[in-house]
């Protein structure tokens, strides 16, 4: 079963690989510029943990989160726009370029939307009620694609998870897979 496994997960790997971590040579050039090198992909990806780190490290120092942030309405590129001038945004802006930066890395990424279901949004449902999930709930972050695991989601953006708004589980003993 492993060795199946193993087989089909290469063909996967390849294609993960040559759609996700496509990016603009604008970006290139302005991540190089962010970012400093970003390794020789001729030489594989730069290790998970070192891009984890890098990127936490450049969001945390340089951005500011504030779910107030209106909407990119300019001409010109979103990213480019977050990154040089507004300096401020939401899970929007963080996933995105968070996704961005790590293909820059070389490493497989892409941005995900969805919504955190509380304890509180479920209290006394039974299995088949309905129940209402607010649009505050919504919230987007980033999956890296980790060769022979899959895709792993990171919400690398330690505010958001200091003030309980969280998107997804824990992921703390995946930590030290990195």
């Amino acid at each position: 079963a492993v060795s199946s496994y193993r087989s089909q997960e290469s063909y996967y790997n390849t294609f993960v690989y040559q759609k996700d971590t496509a990016l603009p040579a604008s970006l290139k050039t302005l991540f190089q510029k962010e970012l400093g090198d970003g390794g020789n992909r001729d030489e594989g990806h730069t290790d998970y943990y070192t891009a984890i780190t890098r990127i936490r490290s450049y969001l945390e120092k340089n951005m500011t989160y504030s779910s107030q942030t209106d909407v990119f309405s300019e001409d010109g590129d979103f990213i480019e726009n977050f990154l040089t001038t507004s300096k401020i945004g939401h899970s929007v802006h963080f996933a995105t370029v968070a996704a961005l930066m790590f293909r820059y890395y070389g490493i497989p990424a892409r941005y995900v939307e969805g919504y955190l279901i509380t304890p509180q949004d479920i209290k006394g449902k039974q299995a088949g009620d309905t129940i209402e999930i607010p649009g505050t709930n919504g919230h987007a972050w980033t999956e890296i694609y980790v060769d022979g695991l899959g895709w792993i989601p990171l919400d690398l953006w330690e505010r958001i998870q200091q003030t309980g708004h969280r998107s997804m589980p824990e992921l703390k003993g995946l930590r030290y897979f990195f």
